[in-house]
């Protein structure tokens, strides 16, 4: 049994991101319910990675008929995470 799992979606077109993001999701909550696992939306969150030059979009993730909270920050394995991304120039 998993305590917790991390999944990362990337794509530059929005329409396809979230059609990609829906397909996962419906296809993570068969596999979870086909193994006898459940899915603690009350303890389910995403963070939506931006950086200075790219604006925050409205995004709003539903698995199982459920809204997906949004976070702006957590601590995962001990590191302090955040939503902006930070830029290096070379």
């Amino acid at each position: 049994m998993a305590d917790s799992t991390s999944i990362i979606f990337t794509n530059s077109n929005f329409k396809d991101f979230t059609n990609y993001i829906k397909t996962e999701f419906e296809s993570l909550s068969t596999q979870s319910k086909a193994n006898r696992l459940s899915l603690h939306f009350n303890e389910t969150y995403f963070i939506q990675f931006t950086t200075k030059n790219s604006p925050e979009i409205d995004l709003y993730i539903i698995c199982a008929k459920k809204l997906i909270s949004k976070d702006n920050d957590k601590t995962f394995l001990g590191i302090y995470v955040d939503y902006t991304v930070l830029e290096i120039s070379y």
